[in-house]
C-alpha cells in the first residue's frame, strides 16, 4: 500500500510538472518592455502597460489570449490558429509581420495594420472589428468575417491573390476607401441570405466573371466596377444604391441581373441622386426581367441592352408606367447611344 501511495504521489508530481498554466505579461500600473512573448493554454493576458517590442506567438489552435496593452506591437506575430481577444485597439507597428492563420475577436475594437508598401495577410478569421489598412494588403489565405466587420482602406489596395473574402451567416462586411483587385468567381461572398456586403467609395477590379449568389450588396458613395467579365447579381435579396451615390460600370463590363427568384425589382435606386453610370458597357437580364425606377441612368459611349425576354413583361423596363415619381431619369452624354441586341426594352416613364 505504501509503495502504491508513493507511486501516486510521484505521478501527481509529474502531472503537475507538465500542466500548462495561463500566463499574464505586464501590469496595469508599471510600464515594461517585453521581448518575444509566448503563450499556450487558455486565458492568457497581455496587460495595459506592457510594450511588446519583439512580437508574440500563440502555441496552437487551443491557445487564447486577451490583448489589453496601450502600446503598438512590433516584431513577428505568429498565431498558429490561436485566438486573440481585444480589450484595446490593436495597433501594429511598421516592423510587424504576420505568420500563420488565427482568429481575432475584436469585441468592437479596432485593428490598424502597419504603414508598409505591402502586407501579406494570412487566412485570418475576424469577428466584430474595424480594420484599418496602412498599405497594400495581399491575401495569403481565405479571410472569414463573423459579426460586424468594417475594412477602412484609407485609399490603399487589396490584392485578392486567388483567395476569398467569406462573410459568415448573418454577418455584415463594410468595405470603404479601397481598390480591390483580382476579383473573379465568387471570391467575395456571403454564406447565407442574411449576409451583407457594403461597398463605399470602392474601385472593384475584376479579372474574370464574378457572381453574388447569397446575401446582398449596398452601395454608397462612388463605386467603380472595372476590369473584364460579368458582374452577376444572382441572389434573392434587394441591393440598394443609396442617395447621392453612384455605380460606374466601365468599358467592357457587363452587369447581369440573374436573381434566383422571379422578381425584376431587386436593384433598388433610392431617388434621382442614385446614379447608375454605364460607359461602353452592357446591361443584361434573364427572362425574369429588370425594372429600374426612381434613380438616374447615365449613358456614355455605346451602351448595350440584352435580355432573354420573349415577351415585353420579361424585358428591361425603365419606370413603372403609372407613377411619375418612379420614372427613371436618363442622362445621355454627347455621341452616346443605346443599342438593344436581344429581348425587349420597355420605356415606361410617365413624364
Amino acid at each position: 500500500m505504501k509503495i502504491y501511495n508513493l507511486f501516486l504521489f510521484h505521478l501527481f508530481l509529474v502531472l503537475c510538472a507538465f500542466k500548462v498554466y495561463a500566463v499574464t505579461i505586464g501590469s496595469d500600473t508599471t510600464v515594461s518592455r517585453e521581448g518575444l512573448a509566448s503563450f499556450s493554454s487558455v486565458d492568457n493576458e497581455m496587460l495595459g502597460f506592457a510594450a511588446f517590442e519583439a512580437g508574440f506567438e500563440l502555441q496552437d489552435a487551443s491557445t487564447t489570449c486577451s490583448f489589453d496593452s496601450f502600446y503598438p506591437v512590433s516584431g513577428d506575430i505568429t498565431f498558429n490558429g490561436g485566438t486573440l481577444f481585444l480589450f484595446q485597439d490593436f495597433v501594429l507597428s511598421n516592423t510587424v509581420k504576420l505568420f500563420d492563420a488565427g482568429i481575432i475577436n475584436g469585441r468592437c475594437f479596432e485593428m490598424s495594420f502597419p504603414f508598409t508598401d505591402t502586407l501579406d495577410l494570412p487566412g485570418f478569421t475576424f469577428e466584430d472589428i474595424v480594420l484599418h489598412l496602412g498599405g497594400k494588403t495581399v491575401l495569403n489565405g481565405d479571410v472569414t468575417f463573423i459579426g460586424e466587420i468594417v475594412i477602412d482602406g484609407h485609399g490603399n489596395k487589396i490584392d485578392m491573390n486567388g483567395f476569398d473574402f467569406i462573410v459568415s451567416n448573418s454577418a455584415s462586411l463594410s468595405i470603404k476607401g479601397v481598390e480591390i483587385e483580382g476579383i473573379s468567381g465568387n471570391q467575395i461572398r456571403c454564406l447565407d441570405s442574411l449576409g451583407t456586403i457594403t461597398l463605399q467609395d470602392v474601385k472593384w477590379v475584376q479579372n474574370g466573371d464574378y457572381s453574388l449568389d447569397n446575401g446582398h450588396f449596398d452601395f454608397f458613395g462612388e463605386v467603380v466596377i472595372t476590369g473584364s467579365g460579368v458582374f452577376a447579381y444572382r441572389t434573392d435579396e434587394f441591393a440598394t444604391l443609396d442617395s447621392y451615390s453612384k455605380i460606374t460600370l466601365e468599358s467592357g463590363m457587363t452587369f447581369s441581373y440573374d436573381p434566383s427568384i422571379a422578381n425584376n425589382s431587386l436593384l433598388v435606386m433610392t431617388d434621382t441622386t442614385s446614379v447608375l453610370s454605364m460607359h461602353n458597357s452592357t446591361l443584361f437580364a434573364t427572362s425574369t426581367g429588370l425594372q429600374l425606377t426612381q434613380g438616374t441612368l447615365e449613358i456614355d459611349g455605346k451602351v448595350v441592352l440584352e435580355s432573354e425576354a420573349t415577351v415585353q413583361a420579361e424585358g428591361i423596363v425603365f419606370g413603372d408606367g403609372s407613377d411619375e415619381d418612379n420614372d427613371l431619369q436618363l442622362v445621355v452624354m454627347p455621341e452616346a447611344s443605346i443599342e438593344v441586341n436581344s429581348g425587349y426594352f420597355v420605356y415606361a416613364n410617365v413624364a
